[in-house]
């Protein structure tokens, strides 16, 4: 199956207000490392496309504790997650897109949600 796959679009995270930090930083982190590192074995992948948010652009140059104890769980590990993906696609030579949407809204096939938030807010 792995010889099929073109395109990868990783659009898993941990979202929720008071994220536990351990817990969000290995879901939206570690866990998007290790996709990527499989992916990079597929011969046919032509894209791994990653869905980050709309505040995600360089990281600040704090350690990601600091980074985690000012801007809280959920957005640190987005910016950690985008940066480390960032460089890791270039050494591992996986063509990447990094996608920033303003808003991603509810389930993919219910569109049921718990966190109406921003454009959100406006749709409902």
């Amino acid at each position: 199956m792995k010889q099929e796959i073109a395109a990868v679009f990783h659009l898993a995270a941990a979202f929720a207000w008071h994220l536990p930090t351990d817990h969000t930083h290995q879901i939206n982190v570690d866990a998007s490392d290790t996709l990527l590192h499989h992916c990079a074995q597929w011969p046919n992948l032509k894209r791994f496309v990653w869905i980050g948010g709309y505040r995600v652009a360089s990281k600040p140059n704090v350690s990601d504790a600091q980074l985690y104890r000012k801007l809280g769980a959920y957005e640190a590990s987005k910016l950690i997650a985008y940066d480390r993906l960032k460089t890791q696609a270039h050494n591992l030579k996986v063509p990447w897109t990094s996608v920033n949407p303003s808003t991603v809204i509810g389930h993919s096939q219910t569109g049921q949600t718990t966190q109406l938030i921003g454009l959100a807010e406006m749709v409902q």
